[in-house]
């Protein structure tokens, strides 16, 4: 941690926490060294973690440097924009990319492909100098053009000249020029996987935010409980969370902090856990503020020659669920004991679920159970306000 971000703050008797930082950086300030009360430096050094790797490769007989550089920084351009509004949105931290531009010898034609943690595409064949146009493909079928398929949606589309853009557009066809494309797949890849993308420096980056308001004691937040920060938001992130601003993340954490006997973040992820769901329940009200619970009262263990019949009464419940809602989000409602490891189990086959303990629900007075699973894992409609008296841990 100490490696990626150094910080060295006043403290109350004048000295410098970090004198040697400060004696390095306080040429900076010059005038202002009286009122300086905090320097940071950002190490130079890339972290191992975290970030997406974006490979243009230009076929060996084909190199055109000219256009791999213009692509590439147009990628860039637009990529910066797509991530920041994407994380805005959700309060997630800003996550790094890198551009490599290569040459490949075994293919024909331009291709790109993503790295991200273990996760990477295959190449997917792009054309610099067309048009993509996606729509029907009976529209397509008038324009010619290189058939493929839309690599974000896998719809129907077709790489043609700049010279059908006005006839594709006006048959319905939506077009993207090749930065468009690599950017919008990019932005699809990673947010189903943002937790790979976060890493110490991202996480550094974004909590740095309430340095100006939280001031020496974020400081000692961010250097004494690095790995810890790193692994919940991470945590959260991964499930498809939004995060509050990082200065309501942090008074929360201080906050914490100064209830807990022990002085530690390690048990505080309960406490904050409630705090970022209290946050995202109103996402998931339905027109009529009401939030659709479906309650999972299943064994705590279920056994292995099981799991495909619970698997299916999940499923039946939430088709259910889906059908009969025309707003909001249902969430899946366990017991404390057994929330991370259903939301483990089920994140794959369920990306889009919220899997939430009872006990991190602030509030029970807008709360509509639609369907029960019961420990014989049989989905019954759930009776209220019977339901409320069993979500004791």
């Amino acid at each position: 941690m100490s490696e990626q971000l150094r910080f060295s703050y006043r403290l109350q008797s004048g000295d410098w926490s970090d004198q040697t930082l400060w004696d390095e950086l306080k040429e900076l300030t010059k005038d202002n060294q009286e009122k300086s009360w905090m320097v940071v430096q950002w190490s130079e050094e890339q972290p191992s973690d975290g970030g997406l790797s974006i490979y243009l490769a230009a076929p060996t007989p084909d190199i055109d440097r000219a256009t791999q550089l213009k692509l590439a920084d147009l990628v860039k351009q637009k990529l910066s924009n797509g991530f920041r509004n994407a994380c805005r949105e959700r309060g997630w931290p800003l996550p790094r990319f890198q551009i490599s531009s290569v040459t490949d010898s075994k293919n024909d034609n331009w291709t790109y492909w993503f790295q991200l943690g273990p996760h990477r595409t295959n190449p997917v064949v792009i054309h610099p100098n067309k048009i993509l146009a996606v729509g029907e493909e009976h529209a397509l079928s008038t324009l010619l053009g290189l058939e493929c398929t839309d690599p974000v949606f896998g719809l129907p589309a077709k790489w043609v000249t700049y010279s059908q853009s006005e006839r594709a557009s006006s048959q319905g066809s939506l077009l993207f020029e090749a930065a468009d494309v690599i950017m919008s797949h990019a932005i699809n890849f990673t947010e189903s996987r943002f937790a790979y993308a976060l890493g110490t420096w991202e996480v550094n980056h974004w909590l740095s935010g309430a340095l100006p308001s939280g001031g020496a004691t974020t400081c000692r937040l961010l250097s004494e409980h690095g790995p810890v920060l790193l692994t919940l938001v991470k945590k959260l992130v991964g499930e498809g969370l939004y995060l509050p601003s990082p200065e309501q993340f942090c008074e929360q954490i201080l906050l914490a902090l100064a209830e807990a006997d022990s002085g530690s973040l390690e048990n505080m992820e309960p406490f904050l856990r409630k705090v970022v769901v209290s946050l995202n329940v109103p996402r998931w009200l339905t027109e009529h503020d009401e939030l659709n619970v479906l309650e999972w009262k299943g064994p705590e263990d279920v056994e292995s020659h099981q799991h495909h019949r619970m698997l299916r009464r999940l499923t039946q419940a939430l088709h259910e669920a889906v059908a009969s809602q025309n707003s909001g989000t249902p969430i899946l409602a366990v017991s404390h004991s057994q929330r991370e490891q259903m939301a483990e189990a089920l994140s794959g086959l369920f990306p889009d679920l919220p899997i939430v303990a009872w006990s991190e629900l602030s509030d029970l007075s807008n709360i509509r159970i639609i369907s029960t699973i019961d420990s014989e894992l049989r989905v019954d409609p759930s009776v209220l306000p019977a339901s409320f008296f069993s979500i004791s841990e």
